[in-house]
């Protein structure tokens, strides 16, 4: 539904190759990173979202990242073996099919001055785009990788998290930051009372409504907010309610904080050369 009208920047018959490549990684490499060590597994994962974010995501503000890496981290979260690992190839190989056909459907009588090769030349390490990308392409995974050494479930989460506050500018970061502690909390307390609240027999719908409440949120602190009840909806059945809300908070402001502290150095860093 996003490529519909979201695009890659380039001729429509690569950008529909790459597509094809996107399903391709994000089918195999988050499987692979889950029966390797965190280490490993964070290099394959360094790998697999640098050619996502580079290919896939050159212009920030076209939000790709949201799509493409949170896709892969999902993917990587909610990890399958055996038969429904087999399913699971199944259904990205149709989605596969069925995304680039509507994309190259809908993008097909486009014209687009730049192709492949254009989108490596304009790779520029002192560009806010290029360090924007770097930056999602290492931390990330170092998040994950970290979250794993602890022992923290959900790794996911702190992925996820960090994820959604790399922004190109640090005004931004320091606004999403916020916002996703303060949503996530108010997400919790939310969650909490309708537990409580509600009959057992329909937890499972509070994950639905807060798909629906993030379809309906313009503003990023509220979709952080009704992101919170589908993710709790999951883990409370596993971990308990005071387990799933106590990985909640903790993933999400360590997943943010630790993104600002990565950038901030980051870019500092790169003022020095």
């Amino acid at each position: 539904m996003v490529f519909r009208n979201a695009d890659l920047g380039i001729h429509t018959g690569q950008s529909t190759m790459l597509l094809a490549l996107f399903f391709v990684i994000m089918t195999v490499c988050p499987h692979l990173a889950n029966q390797f060590s965190p280490v490993l597994g964070m290099l394959l994962n360094i790998a697999a979202l640098a050619v996502l974010i580079l290919f896939g995501c050159h212009n920030p503000f076209m939000f790709n990242q949201s799509t493409l890496v949170l896709g892969y981290l999902l993917l990587y979260g909610y990890d399958v073996t055996g038969k429904s690992y087999q399913m699971r190839l199944v259904g990205m190989a149709l989605g596969a099919a069925l995304t680039c056909f509507v994309f190259y459907r809908n993008h097909k009588n486009r014209t687009y001055k730049r192709n492949l090769k254009d989108l490596i030349q304009e790779f520029d390490i002192t560009s806010s785009r290029t360090k924007w990308q770097i930056c999602q392409i290492l931390c990330v995974p170092i998040v994950l990788c970290i979250a794993e050494l602890c022992n923290m479930p959900r790794a996911m989460w702190a992925g996820i998290a960090a994820m959604s506050a790399i922004l190109p500018f640090m005004e931004d970061m320091h606004y999403r930051v916020r916002k996703r502690i303060v949503g996530n909390i108010a997400g919790v307390i939310c969650f909490t009372v309708l537990y409580f609240l509600l009959p057992s027999s329909i937890y499972a719908y509070i994950g639905i409504l807060g798909g629906i409440g993030v379809g309906f949120s313009a503003q990023y602190g509220w979709q952080a907010v009704f992101n919170t009840f589908g993710a709790l909806a999951i883990a409370a059945e596993t971990y308990g309610l005071q387990g799933a809300v106590s990985l909640r908070v903790i993933q999400n402001v360590f997943g943010v904080v630790f993104a600002l502290a990565f950038c901030v150095i980051f870019y500092w860093f790169m003022s020095k050369k």
